[in-house]
């Protein structure tokens, strides 16, 4: 009978340690950003988003840009003194397509968040000025195969 106790015992710890790591599996986030304040939250939800096959909508294109490697480095993040908002400045090292396009760069991003829910995640995109710089590419290349001047003549700059 003893043995049958002890195993009962060993049972009932061990669902108290599965439980305890449940609860900072799914808390973790939130206990970090209580401890160490939004600035690491932010650079959290970044680093989480550093995966192959991220997809980044790109306006005036029917396909999104796809990524091969997305890797943020020397992160900065200012918050706003509401709290409600934040902006991370990295460098970004990203390798992707748009299609058959290849796109690759390693470039300085500015990506702004907003607090919704008790958690941090980006206005836009992830990578907005990326995104931009694919979008004005992408609309040229439209205009230049659909043979349309006029839709080149509003890409141009000033003194284009």
């Amino acid at each position: 009978m003893r043995r049958l106790e002890d195993w009962g015992r060993l049972g009932g710890i061990g669902i108290a340690v599965l439980a305890v790591a449940g609860v900072l599996l799914f808390l973790g986030p939130r206990l970090l950003g209580a401890a160490a304040g939004p600035e690491a939250e932010v650079i959290t939800a970044l680093k989480e988003a550093e995966h192959d096959g991220v997809s980044l909508t790109v306006p005036g294109s029917a396909l999104p840009l796809v990524s091969r490697k997305l890797q943020y480095a020397r992160i900065t993040v200012s918050v706003a003194p509401d709290g409600r908002r934040a902006e991370a400045f990295a460098t970004l090292d990203f390798e992707g397509a748009l299609g058959a396009t290849t796109v690759s760069t390693a470039g300085v991003e500015t990506v702004p968040f907003t607090r919704e829910s008790g958690r941090w995640k980006p206005a836009s995109s992830l990578a907005p000025r990326l995104v931009a710089v694919v979008a004005a590419l992408e609309a040229r290349r439209q205009a230049l195969a659909q043979g349309r001047p006029d839709a080149l003549s509003r890409l141009t700059g000033p003194g284009g």
